[in-house]
């Protein structure tokens, strides 16, 4: 019989992994009808698959007829906390806090798995006695630290499904406006099964619950309630500190930030987190003075961070920061491989890919700036680096190539490469791209006006009007647009239009000199009475005159265009 149920068991695991669940519990189910009377223990296993059998087949309240056999005769955490989901999915209330209750109950003999308050002092002792047990031999020594580390991982195990079913519970007691009774009932009950460690977490929840529903008062008020509480557990309050430090830093207090930060990494060095909320505080206050400090503060956080990622490798806020820190104290290469390491770990972020085409573009930047400084001295170092100024603004436009993967209705990032393309020589893909980004944003001025410069270098004026008229409808107030609008006119020909448009911007801004200038030249050019605009003129030029000596030199915005025919940042 043992045998023929040992075959049945394996028959409907091989069942269970090819999904075919049904099959499985009915060789499960054989197999039960098969357990010698002395192998009960076996005989539970086998019921508790298949409850699982049924969790998979979406099949709940046959799992949990199945889990409470088990937890009726054999119960263990496992079974437990199953049994709290499915009642969870089937959103009965009573019997999920009945389950809940059940799985805190339930006796744990292995070396009591679970971290309950009358183990701490215990614990404390094993330490010392594993420190004193270290000379009696190596093999001993090899088969404790085993035992020891089988015990820990079923600690953590449980402790874990505990305080998940503790987080799954505890939101689904009450309605969503009443939330806070239902964790304070899970937290209670923690408590009475002397599980104190677990209810503290329950406690940072809480808060972090409180914050997903805005109620930032009451998160603030939680957490710093940890500060008065007499545990020993140093890794919740630096926790909570931790949590607190970061809602500071968001509201902008970052005094209060900082102090929170120190407090926790105070009680945890190796606490990557609040590593990285002190080191955010720094760079805030890098950024925010002008003076020498400036710098300290941004070398200070870049140490920080660098801790943070020795603690936590994959801490991606530490790397993310470190490289726009790197950026702000000018060293790109560095700032380069902390966002290629990030993007290494996140190949598909779009903010990490940003950053790192926004360098090779600012390094192509720098070279053409320095290259230009040495333009009547070229030498072959000059060449080294026009080749490596190319080389940046290849792979700026491939980074920004892949990001535009990833956003592909994000116009920013379409009049960026319409930009790299344009400065690279390539007009036709960036009126491509600007275009494009024009198409998901119309209202972008930067772009209409470099769609509206585009037409007027090509001589198509007709298409150069559309955009400058669309400008001046999203800023009326700006006469440059109008101007624009009526250059285009003058240029294509169409005198009387261009005429017209200027009278209609001399009425709205009647001391705009740059609109009489051309109206005066217009009406000569053609034949029509111009007194009245050259007597203007000469008014509005003296006040311009005496405007310059009073602010000694300090020329007004109208008299800065010269009397040439010269109009926004296009030539005749």
């Amino acid at each position: 019989r043992g045998v023929a149920a040992q075959c049945r068991v394996n028959v409907g695991n091989l069942y269970y992994e090819r999904g075919a669940y049904d099959d499985a519990v009915t060789m499960w189910r054989m197999a039960l009808d098969q357990i010698p009377p002395d192998e009960k223990s076996v005989g539970y296993k086998i019921c508790r698959n298949i409850g699982f059998a049924f969790v998979k087949a979406g099949r709940f309240g046959d799992a949990i007829g199945s889990f409470e056999t088990v937890m009726a005769s054999c119960p263990d955490v496992v079974t437990g906390f199953h049994l709290v989901v499915c009642y969870r999915v089937l959103g009965d209330v009573e019997r999920m806090k009945r389950g809940f209750v059940k799985l805190l109950g339930v006796p744990i003999d292995f070396c009591n798995d679970l971290p309950r308050d009358d183990d701490d002092d215990d614990d404390d002792n094993d330490d010392r006695k594993e420190e004193d047990d270290n000379d009696e031999g190596k093999e001993k020594g090899a088969k404790k630290d085993l035992l020891s580390e089988e015990l820990e991982q079923r600690r953590k195990q449980a402790t874990k499904y505990i305080l998940t079913a503790s987080r799954l519970v505890a939101p689904s007691i009450e309605n969503d406006n009443e939330y806070e009774n239902g964790y304070k009932w899970v937290i209670d009950q923690l408590k009475r099964a002397k599980l104190t460690q677990l209810s503290l977490s329950m406690e940072l929840e809480l808060a972090l619950h409180h914050l997903h529903n805005n109620r930032v008062a009451s998160a603030i008020k939680r957490l710093k309630s940890f500060e008065s509480k007499d545990t020993q557990n140093a890794v919740v309050r630096a926790t909570a500190a931790t949590n607190l430090s970061f809602i500071y830093f968001l509201e902008g207090n970052n005094e209060k930030a900082e102090e929170c930060a120190d407090v926790a990494v105070t009680m945890s060095r190796y606490n990557a987190p609040a590593l990285v909320n002190k080191a955010n505080c720094l760079y805030r206050k890098g950024i925010a003075v002008s003076s020498s400090d400036n710098r300290n503060y941004l070398e200070k956080a870049k140490e920080l961070y660098l801790e943070a990622i020795g603690v936590q490798a994959d801490c991606v806020e530490a790397v993310y920061n470190l490289g726009l820190t790197n950026v702000k104290l000018h060293w790109y290469d560095e700032a380069r491989q902390a966002f290629e390491k990030l993007h290494n770990l996140l190949p598909d972020e779009p903010a990490v890919i940003y950053q790192i085409a926004n360098l090779y573009e600012t390094l192509s930047t720098i070279n053409n700036t320095a290259g230009s400084g040495n333009a009547g001295h070229k030498t072959k170092n000059d060449d080294d680096n026009n080749n490596e100024n190319d080389d940046n603004y290849q792979k700026a436009k491939e980074w920004f190539t892949v990001l535009q993967s990833r956003l592909p209705t994000d116009p920013a990032v379409h009049s960026r490469l319409g930009h790299l393309h344009a400065q690279s020589g390539d007009e036709a893909r960036g009126y491509h791209y600007q275009l494009e980004s024009h198409r998901y944003d119309p209202t972008n001025l930067d772009v209409i006006s470099w769609l509206g410069v585009y037409f007027v270098k090509n001589e198509l004026y007709e298409k150069a009007v559309e955009f400058f008229q669309l400008a001046s409808r999203v800023q009326p107030h700006q006469v440059k647009w109008q101007l624009m609008v009526s250059s285009c006119y003058r240029r294509m020909g169409r005198y009387d239009a261009a005429r017209e448009s200027y009278e209609r911007i001399h009425e709205a801004h009647p001391d705009n000199v740059e609109c009489l200038r051309y109206l005066l030249a217009l009406c000569q050019d053609t034949g029509l009475p111009c007194d009245d605009y050259r007597e203007k003129l000469h008014v509005l030029e003296q006040q311009l005159q005496l405007s310059t000596v009073v602010h000694r030199g300090e020329i007004a915005t109208g008299s800065a265009v010269p009397p040439s025919r010269a109009e926004g940042k296009y030539d005749d």
